[in-house]
C-alpha cells in the first residue's frame, strides 16, 4: 500500500472512529477554520490527504480531524490496525446498513447523559479487552439472531443492575441487608422504580429512618407508602432503570 493511501485509509478510520464511537466530543458550534498551514507538522503529516479540500471544510469537521490525527498519534500499531480494520470493515457494509449505523448512533446521542455514559463504560472495557477476545465476542454477537441479541443485550443490562444494588446493600448497616435484600427481591420492576424515586426523594439523613420504616410494614401498606412518597415520572420519560447506583 502506497504512502499515500496508507495515510489516507488510516485517517479516514480514524475519522469514522471518532464520529461513531460512543466516547466521539462534539466541536464546538462557534470554531473558527483553520488554515493548512498554520496546523503542525504531525497534523500535516496525518491529515495530507485532505489537504487539497482542506479550505473547504466546516470548522467543525476540520477539529473532529484534528482530533482524529490527535488520537491517533497516540494509538499502538495494534490499535492502528485495529482501526484499518474497522475502517475496511465499514466500506464492506450495503449502504442500508451503514444508514442503520447512523441511524443508531443520532438514537445514541439523543440518550439521557446517564444512558450515555454507561454505554461509554462498557465500551472501554470492551476496547481493553485483548484482541483475540474482542474478536471472539465480535463474532459471537454477529452470529447471534435478532432475538438472541436482545436477549444477550437484557442480561448484559441486568447484571450491571444486580451489581449496583449489590453495592448498595453492602454500604448498608449489617443488620438491615438481608431484610432488605429480601424486600428488594419480592418487589415487582414498578415497586422497584418507586422504592428508588422514594429513597432519591428524600434527604440523605432521612433515608434510614425510612429504610426501616418500609421494613416494617407489610407489602400493601409499604406499596402506598411508596406511592404516596414517590415523585411521579414526567410524562413520555421511560421508566428509570431498576439498578440503585
Amino acid at each position: 500500500m502506497s504512502k499515500f493511501r496508507s495515510l489516507c485509509v488510516l485517517c479516514c478510520a480514524l475519522v469514522l472512529v471518532v464520529s461513531l464511537s460512543a466516547s466521539a466530543q462534539t466541536g464546538p458550534a462557534s470554531a473558527a477554520p483553520v488554515a493548512f498551514q498554520s496546523l503542525t507538522a504531525a497534523e500535516q503529516e496525518y491529515l495530507q490527504p485532505f489537504a487539497a479540500q482542506w479550505a473547504q471544510l466546516p470548522p467543525e469537521q476540520q477539529q473532529k480531524l484534528r482530533r482524529g490525527a490527535a488520537r491517533w498519534a497516540t494509538m499502538t500499531p495494534e490499535q492502528r490496525q485495529e482501526a484499518q480494520d474497522r475502517f475496511d470493515r465499514w466500506q464492506a457494509l450495503p449502504a442500508e446498513q451503514k444508514q442503520a449505523m447512523r441511524d443508531r448512533f443520532k438514537a445514541f446521542r439523543q440518550l439521557p447523559a446517564d444512558q450515555q455514559a454507561r454505554i461509554k463504560k462498557g465500551l472501554e472495557r470492551f476496547r481493553n479487552l485483548p484482541p483475540a477476545e474482542r474478536q471472539r465476542l465480535r463474532e459471537e454477537f454477529q452470529n447471534m439472531t435478532p432475538q438472541e441479541r436482545r436477549a444477550f443485550l437484557h442480561g448484559a443490562e441486568t447484571e450491571r443492575r444486580a451489581m449496583a444494588e449489590r453495592r448498595w446493600l453492602q454500604k448498608l448497616p449489617e443488620s438491615e441487608r438481608e431484610p432488605m435484600r429480601t424486600m428488594l427481591e419480592n418487589f415487582t420492576p414498578k415497586e422497584r422504580r418507586l422504592f428508588r424515586r422514594a429513597m432519591q426523594s428524600v434527604p440523605q439523613a432521612q433515608r434510614p429512618a425510612l429504610r426501616s420504616e418500609l421494613l416494617a410494614l407489610d407489602p400493601a401498606a409499604r406499596l402506598r407508602r411508596l406511592q404516596a412518597l414517590a415523585p411521579p415520572e414526567p410524562p413520555g420519560k421511560a421508566p428509570a432503570g431498576d439498578g440503585l447506583d
